[in-house]
């Protein structure tokens, strides 16, 4: 039972966080530490009625090492540092899940290049897509520019991103790439997680 609360909590909270990350690309504190207030009682209860208690301990301290340094290098964010810690201090009876959603969230990520190539392929055709190879597996043609995106090439006023990639065919080019959080793929990792663990239970 204690196991079916903890998993229902942090979903709700890794879709909340997803849902605010989306719309405003910001999560608010008040997500981690309503998680991490409830920690300590996950945490006392383990320690009298499961074993593996130090096992936990380990994770999350594995965890913490983890995700700050890989908040340090630039690999994540603060919010995904956060939520990532955060799963690991409240999913007391499963250590190291937390890694196994990191792992997951990567391997979701790397779908988005794929998806882009595709789509390029589809509205642009195979020559101009290999014309613009540099650009095609992070960035696309938008009818619009979405809200939160990033300009990879503005040929009104020949600025390039940092990258500085610079292969475009038609002067009325204009290449994006989309930011998705990615506290996205957190989220959905959490939940293939899930369906994996039930699966070999």
């Amino acid at each position: 039972m204690l196991f079916v609360i903890q998993l229902t909590f942090t979903l709700l909270c890794l879709l909340y966080a997803s849902y605010t990350d989306l719309k405003t690309r910001e999560v608010s504190n008040t997500v981690w530490k309503l998680m991490l207030a409830t920690a300590p009682f996950f945490a006392v209860y383990t320690f009298y009625h499961h074993d593996g208690f130090l096992l936990y301990v380990l994770s999350l301290v594995v965890t913490i090492i983890l995700s700050y340094l890989m908040f340090v290098y630039n690999l994540i964010g603060g919010a995904d540092t956060k939520a990532l810690i955060c799963i690991s201090a409240v999913l007391t009876t499963v250590p190291f899940f937390a890694l196994s959603v990191l792992v997951c969230a990567v391997v979701l990520a790397l779908s988005v290049p794929i998806g882009l190539f595709v789509t390029n392929v589809r509205n642009l055709g195979w020559y101009e897509t290999y014309a613009s190879r540099r650009l095609v597996l992070i960035g696309y043609k938008p009818h619009v520019v979405p809200k939160f995106s990033r300009l990879l090439f503005d040929p009104k006023t020949g600025a390039f991103s940092k990258q500085g990639f610079d292969v475009v065919d038609k002067a009325e080019d204009v290449w994006v790439t989309p930011e998705i959080p990615f506290m996205v793929f957190i989220t959905t990792g959490f939940v293939v997680c899930l369906v994996f663990l039930k699966s070999s239970l």
